[in-house]
């Protein structure tokens, strides 16, 4: 069989599939989204790794941010406390 026979006979790509979902459910949802990318057949292995590495070290720098920004909230609430302003 040619690679034209092959083309013909394949089933189209389902949307969910699609690169541009695919990146824009991880924007979205983060690692939430990586079964998307795992079970997707456009992805080489080599670049589903790179892409689950990719989100789990945005999602710790982002839970990081977080837990940071609250203590932060927190000693400024107490210092408006402590004033009598509140």
């Amino acid at each position: 069989m040619n690679e034209a026979e092959k083309l013909s006979t394949e089933k189209p790509l389902p949307w969910y599939f699609k690169n541009n979902f695919v990146f824009l459910m991880l924007f979205i949802f983060g690692p939430f989204a990586l079964p998307l990318v795992w079970l997707s057949p456009k992805f080489s292995k080599t670049w589903k790794m790179i892409v689950t590495l990719l989100a789990i070290v945005v999602t710790i720098l982002l839970a990081k941010t977080t837990t940071a920004m609250y203590q932060t909230l927190i000693e400024r609430l107490k210092d408006i406390q402590a004033a009598g302003i509140m």
